[in-house]
Order: C-alpha cells, then structure tokens, then sequence
C-alpha cells in the first residue's frame, strides 16, 4: 500500500513541474507581448506627435496664404518659398523617423 502512495506522490511531483514549466512559458510569453505592446505605443505616441506638427504646419500655412489675399506678389511668393522648405524638412524628418520595417520571423 505505501508503494502506493509513492507512486501517487511521484505522478503528483511530475504533474506540477509540467505545469510550473508551462506558468514559467506562458510568463516568458507575456512579458513578450508587453514588450511588444510598450514599443507599439511609442511608436504610436512618436508618430502622434509628427502628425500633429503636420497639422499645425499645414494649419499655419493655409492662413497665411488666406492672409495674403490681395498682398503682392512677392509676399506670396515667400509663402511659398517658406512652405518648400518646411515641406523639405517635414519630408526629412518623416524619412529619418520611419523605423525599418521589422525582420521577419525565421520560419
């Protein structure tokens, strides 16, 4: 009888290695995944903050040249002049900001 209830104890033993092996993988799992999910919001949070300056450029932009109604030319043309080069610079720092496209997983 005591063999028993050695062997009971051992099948108990086993069962919870098994299943501390799998709380400890689904753990490494999770942390990935929060890891995951914290770079994704700051990529988010970064490319809130470019679109944001996107709009405010554009914004700025529209009511100058709403403001240059009847202004001469020149004065629109430096608006013009000045949305170029904003828009060079908009266009270089959406270029230096977007990450790399992520390698693909090895299959």
């Amino acid at each position: 009888m005591q063999w028993l209830i050695l062997v009971t104890d051992i099948v108990i033993i086993i069962f919870l290695v098994v299943n501390l092996n799998l709380i400890k993988e689904i753990h490494r799992t999770m942390s990935t995944a929060a890891q995951a999910l914290t770079d994704l919001t700051a990529q988010v949070t970064a490319q809130t903050t470019v679109t944001n300056s996107a709009i405010t450029l554009i914004t700025s932009l529209a009511a100058q040249i709403s403001a240059a109604n009847g202004v001469s030319p020149a004065a629109v043309e430096a608006v013009v002049a000045q949305l170029q080069t904003q828009a060079t610079a908009l266009a270089a720092a959406v270029t230096a900001n977007t990450p790399a496209a992520p390698p693909k997983p090895a299959a």
